[in-house]
């Protein structure tokens, strides 16, 4: 093995305290190195999730009353959410978000013809 990728091998191996200079745009998510969270995901999280939480708790009584401003509240955060975790590239718990807002749309338009 030459001394150049012998050089290589033990950097990549060698743990790094700069773990936050690793982030690398690839595509349309971040990819994440040492269990690094992007900060950007974590305040999307907060907002996402701070938003749509208490309505899903309450959708019952939201669909029932026809509770437009909650549902439009809830879906932002839903949307909120799921860009959190596009940013971190989780493409399998985007689609999960999707289904839950097309899900609660479904919901709230049905329960409108009772």
């Amino acid at each position: 093995m030459s001394e150049a990728k012998k050089l290589r091998r033990d950097e990549a191996l060698r743990p790094r305290n700069d773990a936050h200079k690793d982030l690398v745009r690839k595509g349309f998510h971040f990819e994440r190195y040492s269990g690094l969270v992007h900060p950007l995901s974590t305040v999307l999280f907060l907002i996402g999730y701070g938003l749509a939480l208490p309505v899903a708790f309450r959708m019952s009584a939201v669909v029932g009353r026809q509770h437009r401003l909650a549902l439009a509240g809830h879906q932002l955060g839903v949307l909120i959410g799921a860009v959190g975790w596009l940013v971190r590239g989780s493409l399998v718990l985007v689609a999960v978000h999707a289904v839950w807002m097309i899900g609660a749309r479904l919901w709230f338009l049905t329960g409108s013809r009772r």
